[in-house]
């Protein structure tokens, strides 16, 4: 009798394992790892964020703007403020064709990219989207993940005419989607169905923002778009335990650098035995041009702005090469006098790649950027 018994409770224990682990599969939480050799590209498109994970001629893109400033020809923005292309307006803008034409030739000719699995939209504002019409039209897309304000984001893209099939829209703001044969998580969504709720109905479209994290070859990446302090996602203890659970070897600053930026994030994501390899900078100051952004964001010259909260953080280690990389322009004085040697100062206004190859991490700078089409300067 008794062995009938432990048999019975071994079949319900084996039954119940087996239940767990299709719920975790089906909820999305089981997080898996890209593997193979893979891209990840951080593109200088000025004072915005356009960055792609490329894998075997896919791709998948996250944040897909192109920015504001001296570093491209300026007229990726209407005249409107851009907080009018937020929530529950149905308008979705674009960048010239020239500066689209140049960023899907650097996709194809440079990065390989044949076919794009994905473009993750972290919030609704141009500098995060506008090069969309273009991937849509070059590239067969498989999903679009929108932010939540989402409205007219489908109309939108059927108006494109896309390449091949009209993408899925996806517009459930997941914790979890799976591409390239791994798991890209969605942080904003581990916060409280409350704060979640509230993302719907806020009026600031930074605060939303969609801050994502994978972990490819042993590398774990994190992206937080525009968010920033004040948003109720970063007093959320849900959200901050997600942020936490591991550290992150490459950290892209939030807010493009900016004072207003989530700085809190910095010291969340690593200690003093894994502090984050390569921290990036997508646009700074717009010192040649547009000069009433750079008074408001001082993304390099201010010492309390996420650059400065790295160096505080995380120091100058002698063990360590530069690790914080600019994408826009900075002037030389600015470097030379507000920071030391954690800032590469020879590849300002560059493309950046980290890629996986031979079994090891390799670190590129690409002298393409849109002030030049992405074509290497003479």
């Amino acid at each position: 009798m008794k062995k009938k018994i432990n048999l019975v409770f071994l079949s319900f224990i084996l039954t119940l394992v087996g239940f767990l682990s299709i719920i975790t599969v089906s909820c999305g939480t089981k997080i898996k790892e890209i593997t193979g050799n893979v891209s990840y590209y951080v593109l200088s498109i000025g004072s915005g964020n356009f960055t792609f994970l490329e894998k075997d001629g896919h791709a998948v893109v996250m944040d897909c703007g192109v920015g504001i400033g001296g570093n491209n020809s300026g007229d990726s923005f209407e005249i409107d403020s851009p907080e009018t292309f937020a929530l529950n307006n149905g308008r979705w803008v674009s960048a010239s064709e020239k500066d689209g034409k140049a960023i899907t030739n650097f996709m194809k000719n440079t990065a390989g990219v044949k076919v794009i699995d994905a473009i993750f939209i972290s919030h609704k504002h141009s500098d995060h989207y506008s090069a969309l019409k273009y991937l849509v039209q070059e590239f067969e897309v498989g999903t679009v993940v929108a932010p939540t304000d989402s409205a007219g984001l489908e109309r939108a893209i059927s108006s494109y005419q896309p390449k091949g099939q009209m993408p899925i829209v996806d517009t459930s703001f997941s914790k979890t989607y799976e591409f390239l044969g791994g798991t890209i998580e969605n942080l904003t969504a581990y916060s409280s169905k409350k704060v979640v709720k509230s993302l719907y109905t806020t009026d600031d479209p930074n605060a939303n923002s969609m801050v994502l994290r994978f972990k490819a070859n042993g590398k774990t990446f994190l992206l937080p778009g525009d968010m920033e302090n004040t948003s109720k996602v970063m007093s959320d203890k849900k959200f901050l335990k997600a942020v936490s659970s591991q550290p992150v070897d490459f950290y892209l600053l939030a807010h493009h650098g900016s004072t207003n930026g989530a700085t809190e994030l910095t010291p969340l994501i690593g200690n003093k035995d894994h502090a984050p390899e390569h921290v990036i900078v997508s646009a700074t100051d717009n010192t040649d041009g547009f000069e009433n952004w750079s008074g408001e964001r001082q993304a390099v010259t201010n010492s309390k702005t996420p650059i400065g909260d790295v160096l505080k953080t995380y120091g100058v280690r002698k063990d360590r090469k530069p690790y914080v990389y600019i994408t826009g322009s900075v002037l030389p004085e600015t470097l030379n006098e507000k920071f030391p040697d954690i800032v590469d100062k020879e590849n300002i206004k560059s493309t950046f790649e980290y890629k996986f190859s031979d079994n090891k991490w390799n670190f590129f700078a690409h002298k393409e950027n849109i002030s030049n089409e992405f074509k290497i300067a003479e």
